[in-house]
């Protein structure tokens, strides 16, 4: 899968649960959480160009260099390349559509953060500075592990209570 035809999925969904549109920094964020459930669930990529572990955050450079032109701004849904409903399968829309839920509540600041705790860009960094320029790969097999970590522990069984059950969410991406 080519991620632009996830972009435009994402862009033809237009406002987010916050009600923001998508931001160059905000899409960049939603896909890289897209990627690393697909490949948790599903065991497959979700798309094959590589994301990398720039100061920002998780960032993919095809998107980056297509976005870049709007900076802060909002993405303009004419921006979109394809028809991504007529090419994504019901199963990878919906798994997308979780994502989006889970996380489209957020602001594109707010997706930074969550980004730069303890996962694979932060492995994929290393000792570097948080401000530091990188552009340092993030491997598939670091977001795999770290996301199906993620995923078996929200699936477990708990005494104490939790602030946000992701159960149903992740019921509905095995489902789908």
């Amino acid at each position: 899968m080519n991620v632009h035809i996830v972009a435009d999925y994402m862009l033809s969904k237009g406002i987010k649960p916050n009600g923001e549109l998508l931001s160059p920094l905000s899409i960049q964020k939603m896909l890289y959480f897209a990627q690393g459930w697909h490949l948790a669930i599903r065991e497959d990529p979700l798309f094959f160009e590589e994301i990398r572990a720039w100061r920002h955050g998780p960032v993919i450079k095809d998107v980056y260099t297509r976005f870049r032109r709007y900076g802060e701004r909002s993405i303009d849904a004419s921006a979109m390349l394809s028809q991504p409903n007529a090419i994504l399968s019901m199963p990878t829309r919906a798994l997308i559509d979780e994502v989006w839920a889970m996380y489209g509540h957020y602001s594109a600041p707010s997706l930074v953060g969550l980004t730069h705790r303890d996962g694979p860009w932060k492995d994929a960094r290393g000792d570097l500075a948080k401000d530091a320029d990188s552009d340092l790969p993030i491997s598939e097999d670091s977001m795999f592990t770290w996301f199906k970590r993620e995923y078996q522990a929200a699936l477990a069984p708990r005494d104490e209570p939790v602030t946000h059950d992701l159960t149903a969410e992740f019921d509905a991406l095995r489902a789908a």
